[in-house]
């Protein structure tokens, strides 16, 4: 498994790195544009001195070195070249005479070292320029050359790129500290949650989020946090609620299961009371086999809501179902009605007649001997309604007749209380839903169930 890396030294390496990043962009560009600008300047300087010479050139002045010398820049130098090829230059010391590129071509710059000096040259051609030597001989000159030191410009680059280099680390390493505080800062509210979250997964002690923050996405961070725990522990809760009730519902039937079968080991085989007693015993254990059977429908149901899916007839489901109820209390009235023209419908057949089952069982036992059953199309779907004519629910206890093992007849062993239960996980498992109605006399009860192109609710 890869070990996890620290949110916080990431960020800060990432926020460093692009800052890094960006002050040597801008490191570069300053230097950049100070050589640019000081080549400019040398430029402009070089030109200034070639006009000079060209306008001398054009009226045909005669140049002397006193005359030459007020023009030419500081630390400049100017070479004339005669026709016969000799040279007269006027320079500073420092300039070796012989390395001067008198030879170059007229027009473009020409960069030259002389010692540890660097210098930029340009060559024009001359016709008419002339110039007065030390001994007053008149010289006819046949083409100029005039240079530049820029020595100095050079060193101010490499000076003002070493302070800039220095200036960048030293930000950097400020911006990192900088942006260490700040990301700590920022992240604080995850680290809170993170340490509130292993703390309740520590003690199992549920206890509130911190908010997240000033931040939207450390808000929704907590928030989804905090409804996850809250999930978990309501499931937790609700596990140990179901374990709970099961046991106690299992107790009734275990129990008479031992007591009968006691009763039956110690009894005469002859004796009428070790065949009641057997009776009881096989009672007790159907009555423990159908809540197990309920139980394990509701496992399935959780575990995987979706199940085999095969098209069904919900009203003809419906009158087998109500036949059925009919053999099994014939004292009761059960009429059924199925209007034309019903959607038709993906569904588990075997989980679906458990639940009409359930509902029409649950109106006969409570609701007295008359019930209706009604199948009808409602909002692009099926919605079967059964209706009783009994006592109805109390309104204290409406809220709670689909939740597991909630009876109203406690103590009465064909109640188990998963009845209701089934019917509304039946109704989930298939996009639908079920509700108690708020009808009276009786209680009604509809559960609906969507068509093959209603939208589950």
């Amino acid at each position: 498994m890869t070990q996890a890396r620290s949110l916080e030294r990431t960020l800060v390496v990432r926020v460093v790195a692009v800052l890094a990043v960006g002050l040597l962009l801008v490191t570069g560009a300053l230097v950049l544009v100070l050589a640019l600008h000081l080549r400019g300047a040398t430029s402009d300087n070089l030109d200034a001195a070639i006009t000079t010479v060209e306008r001398a050139d054009a009226a045909g002045t005669t140049l002397n070195e006193a005359r030459v010398s007020r023009v030419l820049p500081t630390g400049g130098a100017i070479a004339f070249v005669a026709e016969d090829g000799a040279v007269t230059a006027i320079a500073p010391d420092a300039l070796d005479i012989s390395r001067l590129p008198v030879d170059a071509a007229p027009g473009p710059e020409v960069r030259f070292e002389s010692g540890d000096r660097t210098y930029v040259a340009r060559v024009i051609e001359t016709e008419a320029l002339g110039l007065t030597d030390a001994s007053g001989d008149a010289i006819e000159v046949d083409r100029v050359l005039v240079a530049l030191d820029v020595t100095s410009d050079r060193a101010t680059v490499a000076r003002v790129s070493a302070i800039a280099v220095v200036v960048a680390v030293i930000a950097t390493v400020a911006l990192a500290l900088v942006a260490r505080a700040v990301v700590r800062r920022s992240i604080a509210p995850v680290r809170e949650i993170a340490a509130t979250s292993a703390r309740i997964a520590r003690t199992g002690e549920p206890e509130p989020l911190p908010d997240g923050g000033p931040f939207r996405e450390t808000a929704i961070l907590a928030a989804s946090v905090d409804d996850a725990l809250r999930r978990r522990t309501e499931a937790e809760r609700a596990v140990r609620d179901f374990v709970a009730d099961a046991s106690h519902e299992l107790r009734t039937p275990v129990a008479k299961v031992q007591g009968w079968g006691e009763v039956a080991l110690h009894a005469d085989p002859a004796d009428p009371r070790a065949r009641h007693a057997i009776e009881r015993v096989v009672g007790a254990a159907e009555e423990l086999a159908g809540i197990v059977d309920e139980l394990a429908l509701l496992a399935r149901l959780d575990a995987d809501p979706t199940g085999p899916r095969e098209p069904v007839d919900v009203g003809a489901l419906a009158r087998e179902v109500v036949a059925d109820a009919a053999v099994v209390a014939p004292e009761a009235c059960i009429t059924c009605a199925v209007a034309p023209g019903l959607p038709t419908m993906a569904g588990d057949t075997g989980a679906l007649r458990r639940a009409l089952r359930n509902l029409v069982g649950n109106a006969v036992q409570h609701g007295g001997v008359a019930v209706e059953v009604t199948v009808a199309a409602r909002d692009g779907g099926v919605a079967v309604e059964v209706s009783d004519h009994g006592p109805g629910v109390p309104p204290e206890l409406r809220d709670r007749v689909f939740d597991r093992f909630f009876s109203g007849a406690p103590g009465n062993p064909r109640h188990s209380g998963l009845g209701l239960a089934i019917v509304s996980a039946v109704a989930r498992a298939h996009g639908g839903r079920v509700a108690l109605l708020d009808r009276a006399p009786g209680a009604t009860f509809r559960l609906w169930l969507p068509g093959a192109d209603a939208p589950t609710r």
